[in-house]
């Protein structure tokens, strides 16, 4: 079940019970705010498991007027640099291996 976080008093809503899930750890990895720990290695990568069952042409629109490619352009160059978080770059945190592996991701 889940644990019961009462909250007391008047937050917003008129301060009744509030209940809040917490996911049991399973395995070496924790899911957070869209990255992943490794727990064993404190490396840290994005999540993509939001991406799983999906495909590329359902996440994907393309203008068609003015110029088409340079927008494409504009929206692949937008989409490496908002996967690129310092934390994923970061050697005091990740291993070479990982950095090298979380830059070839971005492109994903």
């Amino acid at each position: 079940g889940k644990p019961n976080m009462a909250g007391g008093g008047g937050g917003v809503g008129g301060g009744g019970e509030k209940e809040v899930a917490i996911r049991r750890l399973e395995g070496p990895e924790l899911h957070w705010c869209g990255l992943v720990l490794d727990t064993r290695t404190m490396n840290v990568r994005l999540d993509y498991s939001r991406y799983r069952n999906q495909h590329l042409r359902d996440a994907t629109t393309v203008s068609f007027d003015g110029r088409p490619g340079l927008k494409m352009r504009e929206k692949t160059i937008g989409s490496v640099k908002s996967k690129l978080l310092p934390i994923l770059l970061d050697r005091t945190i990740n291993s070479y291996r990982r950095v090298r592996y979380n830059i070839f991701q971005s492109f994903l």
